[in-house]
């Protein structure tokens, strides 16, 4: 099976509001608007919170570059009709290239002195950790992974990754990495509209306000807030909803 590739005014474009519209995005960011409510009252909750949120993203990265790799294995799948030189009818590579600009942010944002997000990550769990007076005993039995998140991390890693030559199968993990960029705008942007917004002055905000807006991570300093603004903004955008537009671009 091969996926003719139409061009841009051929009026199948999908955007944000018909994704919506399939999978009801508000109604999750309810959810996650009321767990960041409930966390945001107590320092421990609170870490415990963004440990399990922190862990689950920490495969994204990986996961965009199998996403690419299997669409750059993928020869003669994707092709231009237009063009009747198989050769130069090749486009799997450069769908593979919008893909994978979300994994180059990833390992090296050049937003945040070319660090990796799980570096951003770490230093937003040290803080809350930090807040919270935890010792490292404490985040130590708090960051165990509970069983119910391997089965999660298993089904996303699977509708994740594509299977190279299988056009189905990587139009659908295409879809997958759509949906899971501007879902995740969504909650970066209810985290920070929580955390900063809601409570600004008090809680973790309050934290930071007292001069605690740096902390250092393998020899970094890093602003303690930098790896949630980066990806969603309650008064603006992150870099997730430019990789959706990629992402849309590229399918």
């Amino acid at each position: 099976m091969r996926v003719s590739l139409m061009t841009r005014n051929s009026g199948s474009s999908i955007n944000t509001a018909s994704l919506d519209e399939i999978f009801n995005f508000w109604e999750i960011d309810s959810l996650v608007k009321d767990c960041c409510q409930i966390a945001s009252q107590n320092p421990q909750r609170l870490y415990l919170f963004m440990q399990r949120y922190a862990f689950f993203n920490s495969f994204a990265g990986s996961l965009v570059a199998r996403l690419a790799s299997s669409i750059g294995l993928s020869h003669n799948v994707f092709v231009d009709p237009s063009c009747p030189d198989l050769e130069e009818a090749d486009r799997r590579m450069d769908i593979a290239a919008n893909i994978f600009a979300a994994t180059v942010d990833e390992h090296s944002d050049c937003h945040y002195k070319d660090t990796p997000h799980r570096t951003l990550a770490v230093a937003t769990l040290k803080a809350i950790g930090d807040f919270a007076s935890l010792s490292e005993e404490q985040k130590n039995k708090l960051s165990q992974t509970p069983q119910y998140l391997t089965p999660i991390l298993e089904k996303t890693i699977q509708g994740y990754q594509g299977v190279p030559g299988n056009a189905w199968e990587l139009v659908k993990s295409m879809g997958f990495h759509a949906a899971s960029e501007i879902l995740a705008s969504h909650e970066y942007t209810v985290i920070d509209e929580i955390i900063r917004y809601e409570n600004q002055g008090q809680g973790f905000d309050g934290y930071l306000s007292n001069g605690n807006r740096q902390v250092t991570v393998n020899g970094q300093n890093i602003n303690p807030w930098s790896w949630i603004v980066i990806h969603g903004n309650y008064k603006g955008s992150g870099v997730e909803e430019g990789r959706f537009v990629s992402s849309e671009i590229a399918a």
